[in-house]
């Protein structure tokens, strides 16, 4: 599904964190209990966006933005103000 945000607004799909405890395994926190993880691959931006391209990483405000669902993915549309930074990858 092909989908453009208009003017400062930034399509995100968030990247999932699970929580490990120990050596002894995983714990799996429920959907309902668990934060929203703040980072995310940017997929698509408005054409007033600056400061990211598709395919950076980048951190966002906790509680930025709405969740929409566009085929069978969640994504999260938000405005460029409330992106914090974006990763790098610091390899050698």
């Amino acid at each position: 599904m092909n989908f453009t945000p208009l003017f400062d607004r930034v399509l995100i799909q968030r990247e999932d964190e699970m929580e490990t405890i120990g050596d002894e395994g995983i714990i799996v926190v429920p959907e309902t209990a668990r934060e929203k993880p703040m980072q995310g691959t940017v997929i698509s931006i408005g054409f007033e966006v600056e400061n990211v391209q598709p395919g950076d990483t980048i951190l966002a405000r906790k509680f930025a933005g709405f969740d929409i669902k566009l085929g069978d993915i969640d994504y999260l549309i938000i405005v460029e103000k409330d992106i914090l930074g974006v990763l790098n990858d610091d390899e050698g």
